[in-house]
């Protein structure tokens, strides 16, 4: 039995190669962070690696990424997403290539314009009182990670349907927490199997999406987009489930990344009352920490990169986060760095604004939505709370959805905030 199984899960991979050798790097980067100073220290800026025949290029440094962005221009290399992805969202944006993207790009990308993410402090507001901020609570032990998780999902669900999902609530966040695992299974569908469960979590929210737009007498703005460029419910619903799923655990990851680098480095109190600081923690914990494990390209065409030559077919990976080594950047959660203008000129320089986003033509359309976002729920959470890691806290690089991820903390309300020191002063018998 058990030769069966493994000669039917290597014949997959073999046939899924293309897509799958992606997966390679995302879990050695998952796991194993030091992994990407080692090839920087022994191979370069470009690593060679053939999984399963097919060639991979593992690509390191701020001088690849800008050689990249003027292939791409060129249309010799474009974006793509591992095997898992290209299935689980076919049909979605994301999957999209040439101009057709381009198009959705440009009619999207007018919807999430930092000009309109103001429209949605509202619905953020709401969600922040219904799972984290319950101001009739004044001290409470709580897993932020999962609440932060329910405030981003209620979100980009709202502010994309029109409305919100309450009644059917934790059974579409059963299906995305499947679909989540499922991003990083090895792509077997068979029973049991973690890739098989995701793929029939997705079904599932695709009917719930589909029934949804059925039931709405009236579209919201992003609808009507959605209506004028896809033709059927299907296409439709597909869309709209990758804009959800890219909106939500994204973001909660970021959100819980910086709180604990906060906790951990004693910037909580240095971030009440001011807006900048939450931002340079926020930037600082996205080239540490950042919420996606890997961006990917495709070589259309032979091309000449960095004096190598890279045959039409390959994949070349980056992975979004700096560990000190590789850019001359120290690995010391600092955020003041960035009011130092040479610090910042090699920051922009190497991470071409938010290289944690994607970059180029597939820089992801939600980054502004999201670090607004960002920056609003700290704002609101650490202006009324005093917070507490409950035990000792540390950054997993697992899926979102494991339970280390969590982040147990213990929240106290602020009865009064010092002018001068932003120290949090809480009672609770006062409140």
């Amino acid at each position: 039995m058990y030769t069966i199984i493994c000669v039917i899960l290597v014949s997959l991979l073999i046939v899924k190669f293309n897509y799958v050798k992606s997966l390679y790097w995302s879990v050695m980067f998952v796991y194993k962070p030091s992994n990407c100073e080692n090839v920087f220290e022994q191979k370069g800026e470009i690593e060679d690696k053939h999984v399963f025949l097919a060639p991979v290029k593992n690509m390191l440094g701020k001088r690849t990424i800008n050689e990249s962005i003027k292939y791409e221009r060129e249309g010799k290399i474009e974006g793509t997403f591992p095997y898992q992805i290209l299935k689980l969202f076919k049909g979605s944006m994301a999957t999209e290539s040439g101009e057709r993207h381009k198009q959705l790009r440009s009619v999207f990308l007018k919807y999430l314009c930092p000009t309109k993410i103001s429209n949605f402090y509202e619905t953020i507001e709401k969600y922040l009182q219904i799972y984290i901020i319950n101001n009739g609570v004044p001290e409470r032990s709580v897993l932020l990670q999962r609440e932060l998780r329910n405030v981003t999902f209620s979100v980009i669900c709202e502010s994309l349907l029109g409305e919100p999902i309450d009644e059917e609530y934790t059974s579409w966040m059963n299906d995305f927490n499947e679909l989540t695992n499922g991003i990083i299974c090895i792509p077997i569908m068979l029973p049991g199997f973690g890739f098989y469960k995701a793929e029939m979590a997705r079904r599932r929210l695709q009917r719930k999406v589909e029934k949804y737009m059925e039931e709405r007498d009236n579209y919201n703005e992003f609808l009507e987009e959605v209506a004028q460029h896809y033709t059927d419910k299907e296409s439709m619903a597909k869309c709209v489930l990758g804009f959800i799923f890219a909106g939500f655990d994204t973001t909660a990851s970021l959100l819980s990344s910086t709180i604990t680098m906060m906790l951990q480095n004693d910037y909580i109190e240095k971030c009440r009352n001011d807006n900048e600081m939450i931002k340079l923690c926020i930037r600082e914990t996205l080239r540490l920490h950042p919420p996606a494990i890997v961006v990917t390209r495709r070589v259309n065409e032979d091309i000449e990169f960095l004096n190598k030559n890279i045959k039409a077919g390959a994949i070349l990976n980056w992975v979004p986060f700096d560990n000190g080594n590789m850019n001359g950047i120290s690995r010391e959660f600092f955020p003041e760095r960035y009011l130092n203008e040479r610090e910042l000129q090699e920051f922009r320089e190497w991470n071409n604004t938010h290289i944690q986003f994607g970059f180029g033509s597939r820089r992801c359309l939600g980054m502004n939505f999201a670090l607004k976002e960002a920056e609003y729920i700290i704002k609101r959470i650490v202006s009324v709370y005093d917070i507490k890691a409950s035990k000792k806290l540390e950054l997993y690089r697992c899926p979102i959805t494991h339970e280390k991820n969590y982040l147990p903390v213990v929240l106290k309300k602020c009865k009064s905030i010092s002018s001068s020191s932003n120290s949090c002063s809480s009672d609770a018998n006062s409140i």
